[in-house]
């Protein structure tokens, strides 16, 4: 199933992120069944999800409130630490202050481009080794060189599949 939509007006994409919310839900007590029926009890199973993550810090920039709330709760639910970001001109102090180990970006942001703060990410010396994983609805053909020629190492269209969205995270990570 697809996620995501910018602009969608609709009610497409908030069905679609409640149904995502249910099943993050519904993974969570199906975990915690089969944790129940193994020897690992469910603070275990947890901790092995926490260990599997480390607890890797993202920081997530998007200026739409509900793919800001998705990107934030796929992560927390496997296991790593988020960080929202939803104003762009606020991106390089809170960078440097939590220190990412990823930076999801969406790239049409109000008041600065994805593509200003990708090069300025890269450009500065404390951030400029960290992974960005460019997440846009931009989706034309030469949209994706465009974006990893600016300095982002991976690149999803929207409306994003969530499985691939955390394939990627993690590839990144």
């Amino acid at each position: 199933s697809f996620v995501g939509g910018v602009g969608s007006h609709d009610g497409q994409f908030i069905g679609q992120y409640i149904c995502l919310r249910r099943l993050i839900g519904l993974c969570r007590a199906s975990g915690q069944e089969a944790a129940r029926t193994q020897t690992t009890s469910p603070r275990s199973r947890k901790r092995e999800i926490l260990r599997m993550s480390n607890g890797k810090r993202v920081l997530v920039v998007e200026d739409n409130e509900l793919n800001l709330r998705l990107f934030c709760d796929l992560l927390t639910a496997h296991g790593y630490q988020s960080e929202p970001v939803s104003d762009g001109r606020d991106v390089m102090a809170r960078a440097a202050a939590f220190q990412p180990e990823l930076i999801i970006m969406d790239i049409q942001l109000p008041h600065v481009s994805g593509m200003d703060l990708i090069a300025a990410v890269k450009a500065d010396a404390a951030l400029s080794a960290t992974p960005i994983l460019a997440v846009t609805a931009y989706a034309g053909r030469d949209d994706e060189q465009r974006i990893r020629d600016a300095g982002a190492e991976g690149y999803i269209s929207k409306p994003i599949s969530v499985i691939r969205f955390m394939e990627a995270v993690e590839l990144l990570i």
